[in-house]
């Protein structure tokens, strides 16, 4: 048999990893996992929260475009007990469009700087004119984080944000 290093006694050689070796990736494979393991479940539940504010706010700029196009009000109507949403026709209750909500977040109408309601299910109506009730929604998870859906009374439009601006003062 040829071989590349006549020299070289390979029969003395061990083949293998210590179990020194072994042990210590392994100690350091787990310091790495328990480092990022929390982080990466944070930052689903950030996306998952996001995306949930992303599609109520999608289908309020829906609800307010229609309302304009039509002449008629309409509602966004959100039921925390069955978790489903619905646009709703005030004029003509039988258009309503339906859409469900993520069953592990929490929908809270918070109105004028009043402390948070507890109601179950509760609605943001939009007129004709464009405008809307002052009305901020705010959804949070189970983990305490929350994101804020404020509607402006007069344009109709509506904004995102990480804390209410009585919050960030003081």
């Amino acid at each position: 048999m040829k071989t590349c290093r006549p020299d070289v006694d390979w029969s003395n050689q061990r083949a293998g990893f210590s179990l020194l070796e072994v042990i210590t990736v392994v100690v350091l494979i787990s310091i790495v996992s328990m480092a990022t393991v929390p982080a990466v479940v944070g930052w689903q539940r950030r996306i998952i929260l996001d995306q949930a504010v992303s599609d109520l706010q999608r289908q309020s700029t829906e609800i307010r475009s229609r309302t304009v196009q039509d002449g008629e009000s309409w509602q966004l109507m959100l039921n925390n007990r069955t978790h489903e949403g619905f646009r709703i026709c005030v004029a003509d209750s039988r258009q309503r469009i339906q859409f469900s909500l993520d069953p592990d977040l929490k929908y809270t109408r918070i109105t004028d700087g009043a402390s948070p309601s507890s109601e179950m299910e509760f609605e943001v109506v939009f007129f004709p004119d464009g405008t809307v009730e002052p009305t901020t929604i705010r959804i949070s998870d189970s983990k305490g984080n929350s994101r804020y859906l404020m509607f402006d009374r007069l344009t109709g439009s509506s904004s995102v944000a990480d804390l209410l601006p009585q919050q960030t003062q003081g």
